[in-house]
């Protein structure tokens, strides 16, 4: 079996990436499981891979396309590359893709019987003994604010409820879907779609400004705290423009003046006048950060898309930056 094990160090975490395939491509009504020869592990970003040669519907064998999370929600799973054998039968569960032999995997089952739970699983479906258990013990520095990293809770299921989002075009928004065919996962995303990602951030005070760094793709979006900040002699760029003010332990930011023409990777149109809404609250003595988007843009959508997510603090110091290996 050919492996390949690929790991980039920036700063003090490994390199990771929040790219991938569209999620639109996998049907998350269903679960199905394979099973078949490990051919192929690739340990690597934008995400971990997996080649499986199994039968498809028409009998006959394919090499299947397992895909799961990044090496960084991996490791917060407890789980490497060593995990994996070099050959032998597994079986496989996960959404299937509906145009190719693909699979967005969440459970493993390797020839010693050991189930592997990845991103996204439920829990164990064939194994009393299994790996992949979430480690998030929650630390108390509630002295440092805002200002430190924040890590989402449980990666493999963060941000469902933008997944879940139902996301209703106009007609001129729907004629002009392109499926993403324009997206390259390798280069930095803009707004809003920056965002929506299982990767640590960090937020660093610095005057009249707030940097929020993003450990996708390392990021920089600047926060303007000036009272009576304004946007109208800024350009359109990928991150637009975000002006803030800090209401107790809620940060509200507007943004706009976004040029990034996607509002997520399956190739959903957005406009120049898109506007994104947010609110950053620390609740629990400041242990846990709730974040709550609204994204407006009515030459797009319909209607407004909210969306909500957390962070808590589990003690990470520094940030990785993303590279596509």
């Amino acid at each position: 079996m050919k492996r390949v094990l690929i790991f980039t160090l920036l700063a003090a975490s490994p390199s990771i990436s929040s790219a991938h395939h569209s999620n639109a491509e996998y049907d998350r009504n269903a679960i199905r499981e394979i099973e078949g020869e490990l051919i192929e592990v690739r340990w690597r970003n934008p995400h971990v891979q997996f080649t499986v040669r199994a039968p498809g519907d028409d009998g006959q064998l394919h090499d299947w396309e397992l895909e799961t999370s990044t090496v960084y929600v991996l490791g917060r799973l407890g789980l490497d590359g060593s995990r994996f054998p070099e050959s032998g039968t597994v079986r496989a569960a996960g959404w299937a893709s509906s145009t190719r032999p693909a699979m967005r995997v969440t459970n493993m089952l390797l020839p010693d019987g050991t189930e592997v739970l990845l991103a996204g699983a439920a829990g164990n479906r064939w194994s009393d003994v299994y790996a992949g258990e979430l480690v998030s013990a929650r630390t108390n520095r509630a002295e440092r604010d805002l200002f430190r990293v924040w890590s989402a809770e449980n990666p493999g299921t963060f941000g469902q409820t933008i997944e879940q989002s139902e996301i209703r075009l106009t007609e001129s928004a729907q004629a002009s879907m392109d499926g993403g065919s324009g997206f390259d996962p390798c280069v930095p995303q803009g707004m809003p779609m920056l965002m929506y990602n299982p990767l640590p951030i960090e937020f660093v005070e610095g005057g009249n400004a707030i940097e929020l760094r993003m450990t996708a793709f390392g990021v920089v979006r600047t926060i303007h705290m000036t009272d009576g900040s304004d946007d109208t002699m800024a350009a359109p760029s990928d991150l637009g423009y975000s002006a803030g003010q800090r209401v107790a332990d809620t940060l509200e930011v507007r943004t706009t003046r976004v040029g990034w023409p996607y509002f997520d990777d399956n190739g959903t149109p957005q406009t120049e006048n898109v506007e994104l809404l947010e609110r950053f609250t620390m609740i629990d003595n400041k242990s846990r950060l709730t974040y709550d988007w609204t994204v407006i843009d009515p030459e797009s959508f319909v209607e407004p898309i909210t969306a909500s997510w957390e962070w808590v603090d589990i003690g990470e110091e520094t940030l990785g930056i993303n590279r596509c290996d």
